[in-house]
């Protein structure tokens, strides 16, 4: 590492990001969940990888679980980087998915109280 991008981690992350930039849309929720949380612990700017993200993080939503959903929004949030539309699909997958636990929740209670 350090005889390649010397003592200087900025010169890897860059590196990694030149890289990745042309793969972003194969990234999958854990492959986008850890590259941002590495770029926002690092501190290290990256607008070019978090504006690329966005697409892809949107459409794979439905693949986070938790923890990857929570990483993401963090990193986001941590390097300042708006993405309301990250932010608002989120937010919108979270009321669906509240929405059919409790539908869920309703009709298994309803099913119960018939004996």
């Amino acid at each position: 590492f350090a005889k390649e991008f010397g003592s200087d981690p900025s010169v890897l992350l860059d590196a990694i990001l030149n890289e990745l930039t042309p793969k972003l849309h194969q990234c999958n929720a854990q492959d986008i969940a850890n590259t941002v949380w590495a770029y926002a612990t690092a501190d290290h700017s990256a607008p070019a990888l978090f504006n690329g993200m966005i697409p892809t993080v949107i459409k794979t939503l439905d693949k986070f679980d938790s923890q990857n959903l929570a990483n993401t929004l963090w990193a986001y949030a941590t390097v300042k980087h708006s993405a309301p539309q990250v932010f608002d699909a989120a937010a919108a997958a979270a009321l669906t998915a509240t929405a059919t636990a409790i539908t869920s929740s309703a009709t298994n209670s309803s099913g119960n109280n018939s004996g």
